[in-house]
């Protein structure tokens, strides 16, 4: 079942592109995608507190979950029942549904090649936005390597996000240098500077593309605020965020730049997406920052940097495997001990069978205090005898470390801001024995 639904996955996919792109249609609004391997719902949310008069695609970001948001209809979370449903409903309201605001900001993944240059060619952008590019979900893109058509996953991964830029038909904007650079865009002159003017003739012209990566950012953190000063304005947070989020509130400044409109910089009523970062308040008066949503490199690294940088005492991590890695597991872990070295934490938790493989002996080779579970049902013995409540927790992988971060709560009322509490999620973690 599983490899005939990899194998149909854009098949299907294009069935309810049929209807979605007749309701766009109608609707006609002013398309920004923003895609890249992390930090895409974070940008997603950060554009939202712009007086933007725009629909966001909250919680929808595949090839099904666009189309379905552009007809007004949630995708599958529970029944299997429902794609009955959504299969009739789709057909209907593509005759009647639309939206009326005038832009549609959309957060588009790359999880399947081919997966976000279809949803690129529906949408038609006149902007795209890539936040940080690195090995994410590898094993679907490991096949492209064993065909010969890239030398590495990560390579093909690139080309994958490098290609949906092309898509623009107006402006490309990039956090990092894209690798490789896209084809069929130009690059506006000027150091990192991108010819950020309203365009009206958007089919008439060939879009440019332009990196903000090379722009200084002050960067403050602490356990519950953060401050990011650019050469424009200062923005300030009520919650622990990693450094590169400078480089989207640069593509935010750009973009809002381009739009013509002010920005906004307080940011202390922003509310991060569940499970990414976010400051809460633990047992005997631990503080927890959840980072629980998903893990690769690039953010087990953004998120140990962030941590490095807060004063703190007695730092511990809760670290847990990288999934979806390929061929490139074994690589990615050991990689990832070096990068909780650098933290020099009080106290490393690890959970999984891939931490306890690759990043375990040499964490212990180097003298770092480390302890290893299985899974988080076994870790959350150790963590309730041994915290004493001076402790900054910080949480971050897979592996249903969102169970732990919910036993470790001081107030039961924060579970509303974990991650995964959809009906289905909860069932799956009911299954392995997490209730």
């Amino acid at each position: 079942m599983y490899k005939l639904k990899r194998r149909f996955y854009l098949t299907a996919a294009r069935w309810f592109w049929l209807f979605a792109s007749r309701s766009l249609k109608r609707w006609n609004p002013r398309v920004i995608i923003i895609t890249g391997s992390v930090g895409k719902t974070t940008m997603l949310n950060l554009l939202a507190t712009q007086n933007l008069p725009a629909h966001f695609s909250h919680n929808a970001n595949s090839a099904f979950g666009i189309a379905f948001d552009i007809l007004g209809l949630e995708a599958v979370r529970g029944s299997r029942l429902r794609w009955i449903y959504l299969f009739f409903a789709s057909i209907v309201r593509s005759f009647s549904f639309t939206r009326r605001v005038k832009f549609y900001i959309v957060e588009v993944d790359a999880e399947r090649p081919r997966e976000a240059e279809l949803i690129a060619q529906k949408l038609n952008p006149e902007v795209v936005l890539t936040t940080p590019v690195g090995l994410s979900h590898a094993s679907f893109f490991d096949p492209l390597v064993a065909q010969g058509k890239h030398k590495t996953a990560l390579a093909a991964i690139q080309a994958e996000f490098a290609k949906i830029s092309t898509y623009a038909r107006s402006l490309a904007l990039f956090a990092e240098p894209p690798q490789p650079a896209p084809r069929g865009l130009s690059q506006p002159t000027g150091e990192n500077e991108t010819a950020a003017t309203r365009n009206d003739g958007l089919a008439e012209r060939r879009a440019e593309w332009s990196c903000c990566g090379g722009e200084a950012v002050h960067y403050r953190v602490e356990y519950n605020k953060t401050l990011f000063k650019t050469k424009s304005g200062t923005f300030n947070f009520a919650e622990p965020m990693p450094e590169e989020v400078g480089q989207q509130l640069l593509l935010l400044e750009y973009l809002m730049q381009y739009l013509d409109l002010p920005v906004v910089y307080d940011l202390k009523n922003f509310q991060l997406p569940p499970g990414r970062n976010n400051f809460l308040e633990g047992i005997k008066g631990t503080k927890l920052i959840d980072s629980s949503y998903n893990a690769h490199l690039i953010s087990m690294q953004s998120v140990l940097s962030m941590t490095k940088q807060i004063r703190w005492n007695h730092k511990w991590l809760v670290i847990s495997d990288m999934i979806q890695q390929g061929r490139a597991e074994q690589s990615e872990h050991q990689k990832l001990a070096q990068l909780i070295l650098d933290v020099k934490a009080e106290n490393v938790i690890l959970i999984g069978r891939r931490t306890a493989q690759s990043t375990l002996p040499l964490l212990q080779a180097a003298g770092q205090k480390v302890e290893s579970f299985t899974d988080v049902k076994q870790a959350l013995p150790y963590l309730e005898q041994n915290l004493t409540g001076s402790e900054l927790v910080v949480f971050k992988g897979s592996q249903y470390l969102e169970w732990l971060v919910e036993k470790l709560l001081k107030n039961p009322s924060d579970i509303k801001r974990l991650a995964r509490r959809e009906k289905a999620a909860i069932v799956r973690r009911k299954k392995r024995g997490l209730s």
